[in-house]
């Protein structure tokens, strides 16, 4: 089966790899051919000096004596850049090369053009033939010789035969005459030669740099060029038969970065594709490195486009976990963004043959369900396949399919989580956080369905809703006299690049009545650095709805560039808060994020507080909101407003 690619589906930059690949070729075949052409020149080149030096008598020696000294330093010129070429091919470009030996191609063509001069001095016809007879097997010779090169065999053959048909048509005999049509037509004869030759030759070679290039794509990838699906695929399967002929165990880890959905939705997909490419050159160098070091293979492959595959063969299983470890080293230091940075965390799935399975493609889909059952346990975990893992796959499925009809089964229920201002020791805020009640599973966690929704588009549908019933709770405890009561609503990436969503802003701050100050809106730190955004941030500050930073502290944005954004809040993330009394980093950060906050006029509220001793630490350095389960999980709106008639003066 011949299979026919489309030249118009390669990109600009493909075309001009393939372009210059044929140039490199097509130079390389003229080198190729320099040491038989200069053989042929030597022997041409006698032939004519012995044909007007020893057989004609009405030439001057001296002349040619010296045309043929002229003629041998061309050889001498062509056997040196031959030799360079062999010896430094890189000194100089593809296109010097080709120029270079041009030149000497072209300065044979007018030496040999020369000759007419000598064979018009000749009275001897048969003298005169048998020059004119080796000229036209040296334009034949080099007129095959510059396949590639249509235009420099134009001008190399029209340097020897036009001067020989002019001498032709210029000469009374008839039998002359007929000669100068027999030259034209040769002439023809070789210049289309060449053309088709050339035509021919460009097209083969077009042709299997294409089918070159695409099996590599076929089987690499196109971001990071490292092996993809398909080569993991051979690889495994090679590994399996290599290992059981040696009873040996190798490891299949699928290591995953975490939240590279935030970026694509935020930045756009350019910062997921730099973030990806950053990753795989470390792992590549840091894998590299250590295959010098010992008798493991490491192979580095992308079969996914947020997660790494890596093979480990062979391996001691009780070295598993070192070797998996050492993989997040690559994410210690910061991601780079422009001016920005980022620190990125990842999760590793693990599979060992044959203790998990004999079968490759079984091993590949334990490894990746391994993989997801680290991600959701948090950033930088591990987790080793078990059985129970793979029997999730289809709940998963079964789970997704129900959450599409979630919305319209009204299964959905907003929860509040009291946010508490320290400065007035009461409850003036809260955060509005969507739960599901499952028909049959009861309340499913969020970290269950969120990342679903986001990636099936549902999200939009459901943060316009949980906006929707947010804004009406709020309107009824204002009813209710709690008058400086707030509501905080997440929104998703997704969500701000809709293109509609101020539409639906403005469509439920109509249907509710809801005060717009009364609302705060939660964005994710990489969501204000892309540009693109600016606009509908502030048309959103325009309405005087507050706007926060969810999660400080985990992207990379600055909070002088908060302020330029019109920020009203940063939301310091839990991992700060969790260990801020025990660990001096964690303490430093907040310390320095308050303090900094308070400067430029940012409100600062710390998320996940669960002791007292961090609700002292956060009091004492001026931290304004607090939000956590010290105060209260987060609750319906029955047991919230509850909340609200008590306080929680006596935690303060």
């Amino acid at each position: 089966m011949q299979i026919s690619y489309d030249y118009n589906q390669l990109s600009q930059t493909e075309q001009n790899q393939i372009e210059a690949e044929i140039k490199t070729d097509l130079v390389e075949h003229l080198y190729r051919s320099s040491p038989t052409g200069i053989v042929a020149s030597f022997v041409t080149g006698a032939s004519l000096f012995s044909c007007f030096y020893f057989l004609s008598h009405n030439i001057n020696n001296t002349i040619i004596s010296s045309w043929y000294a002229g003629f041998n330093f061309i050889i001498l010129l062509a056997c040196l850049l031959y030799k360079c070429y062999r010896k430094l091919p890189s000194k100089l470009e593809v296109q010097q090369w080709e120029f270079l030996l041009s030149t000497v191609l072209s300065l044979y063509a007018v030496f040999y053009g020369s000759c007419i001069y000598f064979i018009a001095q000749e009275p001897n016809p048969t003298n005169q033939f048998l020059a004119i007879g080796i000229l036209v097997m040296i334009a034949a010779a080099l007129g095959t010789s510059t396949v590639g090169f249509f235009k420099l065999g134009i001008v190399c053959v029209s340097f020897i035969l036009i001067p020989v048909a002019a001498w032709f048509f210029l000469q009374p005999a008839t039998y002359y005459k007929a000669s100068t049509v027999m030259v034209v037509v040769y002439y023809a004869f070789l210049l289309g030669m060449n053309r088709r030759s050339t035509e021919w030759l460009n097209h083969s070679l077009k042709l299997k740099l294409e089918n070159t290039l695409f099996t590599h794509q076929a089987n690499f990838d196109l971001l990071t060029d490292l092996p993809n699906q398909r080569l993991l695929t051979k690889y495994i399967e090679q590994a399996v038969k290599n290992s059981n002929g040696r009873k040996e165990s190798f490891a299949l880890v699928c290591f995953a970065i975490n939240r590279l959905e935030i970026f694509n939705n935020s930045l756009g997909y350019y910062a997921g594709d730099l973030i990806i490419n950053s990753v795989a050159k470390r792992l590549k160098s840091q894998l590299s490195a250590e295959n010098n070091e010992d008798t493991i293979q490491r192979i580095l492959t992308r079969p996914r486009p947020d997660a790494f595959t890596i093979l480990f063969s062979p391996i001691n299983i009780a070295n598993t976990e070192k070797e998996v470890q050492s993989l997040f080293t690559v994410l210690e230091k910061p991601f780079h963004l422009g001016n920005q940075e980022s620190r990125l965390t990842a999760s590793a799935g693990v599979t060992i043959f044959p203790k998990d399975s004999p079968d490759p493609e079984k091993l590949l889909s334990n490894t990746y369900a391994a993989m997801l059952e680290a991600k959701a346990s948090g950033g930088n975990q591990v987790a080793y396949y078990q059985t129970n893992m793979t029997s999730k796959a289809p709940l998963l499925l079964e789970l997704e399919r129900d959450l599409s009809e979630a919305l319209d089964k009204q299964e959905f229920e907003v929860y509040y989580q009291p946010i508490v201002d320290l400065q007035l020791g009461l409850i003036n805020e809260a955060e509005a956080l969507i739960r599901w009640n499952h028909p049959r599973r009861g309340i499913v966690p969020p970290n269950d369905f969120i990342p679903m929704a986001e990636e099936t588009g549902l999200i939009i549908p459901m943060g316009e809703w949980v906006l929707e019933q947010a804004s009406a709770q709020a309107k009824q405890w204002h009813k209710q006299g709690y008058k400086s009561m707030k509501v905080a609503i997440n929104l998703s990436p997704k969500q701000l690049r809709q293109g509609n969503l101020i539409a639906a802003i403005d469509r439920v701050l109509k249907k509710t009545g809801v005060d717009p100050t009364k609302l705060e809106l939660e964005l994710t730190e990489t969501a204000i650095l892309d540009e693109s955004l600016s606009p509908l941030v502030k048309e959103i500050s325009r309405r005087g709805i507050a706007l926060a930073i969810d999660d400080f502290g985990t992207g990379y944005s600055g909070l002088s560039y908060l302020k330029y954004f019109q920020i009203d809040k940063i939301k310091i993330d839990k991992s700060f808060i969790d260990d801020v009394v025990t660990n001096n980093d964690s303490a430093t950060i907040v310390s320095a994020t308050l303090a900094m906050a308070k400067e430029l006029g940012i409100k600062t509220l710390a998320e996940g507080v669960e002791t007292i001793e961090q609700l002292r630490f956060l009091k004492e350095r001026g931290c304004q909101f607090i939000q956590g389960y010290y105060f209260s999980k987060p609750l319906k709106i029955q047991n919230f407003t509850e909340l609200l008639r008590h306080g929680v003066t006596e935690k303060l």
